[in-house]
């Protein structure tokens, strides 16, 4: 079993345009991480890589613009 799993459902309505991106970055990124895996680990783990892709800290209300999951919308200024 991989980490991954947990991402397979998607959740019906997502906060910002990015998000589906991002979960799917995750996803792919937990998909080599085997169980068992310490829920503080995967809590670090996420806010390392919030940091790496957005260059930021995550923190409540945090809005960032990340190039990369930047697909198109009003939002993203094309």
């Amino acid at each position: 079993m991989f980490i991954s799993e947990i991402f397979y459902e998607r959740p019906k309505q997502w906060g910002f345009r990015g998000d589906p991106y991002f979960w799917t970055y995750l996803e792919e990124y937990c998909s080599k991480i085997e169980f068992p895996y310490s829920e503080s680990r995967f809590v670090d783990d996420i806010y390392r890589i919030f940091i790496k892709v957005s260059g930021t800290q995550l923190q409540v209300d945090t809005i960032v613009k990340v190039e990369e999951f930047a697909h198109g919308g009003m939002t993203s200024g094309r």
